[in-house]
């Protein structure tokens, strides 16, 4: 409000100082004209927007006002602020005149010496309220309260509701509640020679103060939703990238334990090109070579590595669980087996003589015999000294396929090769 209020002052001193210039108005003033000194005053103020014009002498007393003013109204205000305004020549003061505020400004006029001063009075109207409060946002009220008078609102922005609140205030307040609103307050004084005491008001309400935060709260509080959402969202995606496959690692570590290395993982796992994706494709490579491990393991264990065939374990192992299931249904009359033990003569002599390794050989000669030409497939030769021959329900069987062992085993006198 002070920068509008002091444009204005400048606007009026310039334009008093253009009239108090001018030699038409010097040379009326020094004629004593007092005719063209007031037209002189009427036009210039209009011509600035100042409805108050008027002459004053050396003495400060009025000489004369423009045309269609009251003089005998505007002497007692113009001779109130006379005395102040010619101490400060580039301020201003404030007065009522007929209940309306007023801006006055006053200017020497020199030839060379002083011989007056003009004056000049610019309305504060509604408009200039209206455009105040948009400028600064803020409601403004002009109030006055003379010695002996009750508050006074001359011109307002407010409503009818709040101007009521303001008019019932006592002394100057910081707060005004109107309807669930609160208008905060906050006074100027005005310089008006301290007799029309006018004061600006300037009020601004809270909710307009806090509507920007309270925006910006709702915007945070869906921010913070929406970001709660996608991070749960989010989450979940994660977590069943994660979780899925480690569930799938954790049943494959579930079946290596359990001896089932045949079972491959999940190739969409091992398709992944992540973290998991690698641990899925390690995890699958070990699988592999347990399995492979386990087999050779299985293999040394069970089978013999000269002849290829089952060992003396496993012979004991599939003897034991073909007398354990022959037991469960010899009550049936079927399902006997018979166990043949086979010995090459002198064995021991083709070793001392002809070496070791000459030994080796005829024992996978036999081996070669038994599996390729003799057995039937349900029989399981271990070693080339003894074979397991299943359903041989009677000597009838069984003598039979021992002397069918008998002769391969002479048939291979002299032949131990391939």
């Amino acid at each position: 409000m002070a920068p509008h209020a002091g444009a204005n002052a400048q606007k009026l001193i310039l334009g008093a100082t253009v009239l108090a210039a001018d030699f038409g108005f010097r040379s009326a003033v020094n004629s004593g004209d007092v005719a063209t000194i007031r037209s002189a005053l009427q036009n210039n103020g209009e011509r600035i927007g100042a409805t108050v014009t008027a002459l004053l002498d050396t003495n400060l007393a009025v000489r004369a006002v423009g045309e269609r003013q009251d003089e005998q109204k505007l002497s007692a205000t113009l001779q109130r602020m006379a005395g102040p305004l010619s101490r400060n020549p580039q301020g201003s003061q404030f007065a009522l005149v007929d209940g309306f505020p007023y801006q006055f400004v006053q200017v020497p006029m020199k030839a060379p010496m002083l011989v007056g001063w003009v004056v000049m009075g610019f309305p504060i109207n509604q408009k200039l309220v209206d455009d105040m409060r948009a400028l600064s946002d803020m409601h403004l009220a002009r109030v006055s309260n003379r010695a002996g008078e009750s508050l006074r609102i001359v011109l307002s922005t407010l409503s009818p509701q709040a101007l009521v609140a303001l008019q019932t205030s006592a002394g100057e307040i910081a707060q005004l509640p109107v309807n669930g609103d609160i208008l905060m307050a906050r006074y100027f004084q005005l310089d008006s020679g301290g007799a029309d005491n006018i004061r600006t008001v300037l009020l601004r309400s809270l909710n307009e103060v806090t509507a920007p935060f309270r925006q910006a709260e709702v915007a945070l509080a869906w921010i913070t939703a929406l970001g709660v959402i996608l991070f749960g969202i989010g989450s979940v995606f994660a977590a069943r990238r994660v979780t899925t496959p480690l569930r799938s690692l954790v049943s494959a570590t579930h079946r290596l334990s359990m001896g089932r290395y045949d079972v491959p993982m999940d190739p969409a796992h091992a398709r992944r090109h992540d973290e998991i994706g690698g641990l899925a494709k390690a995890f699958d490579t070990m699988r592999v070579n347990t399995g492979n491990q386990q087999a050779e393991i299985r293999k040394l264990a069970y089978w013999d590595r000269l002849t290829g065939l089952p060992n003396r374990a496993r012979f004991r192992e599939a003897l034991q669980r073909e007398i354990d299931s022959q037991g469960a249904v010899s009550d049936m009359g079927r399902g006997r087996i018979a166990v043949a033990m086979l010995d090459i003569d002198r064995f021991k002599h083709v070793n001392d003589a002809l070496g070791y390794d000459f030994g080796d050989r005829s024992w996978v000669a036999v081996a070669r015999r038994l599996t390729r030409e003799d057995l039937r497939d349900l029989d399981m030769p271990a070693r080339p000294d003894r074979v397991i021959l299943h359903d041989a329900t009677s000597r009838e069987i069984a003598l039979p396929a021992a002397a069918l062992l008998t002769f391969s085993r002479a048939g291979a006198r002299g032949s131990w090769g391939p």
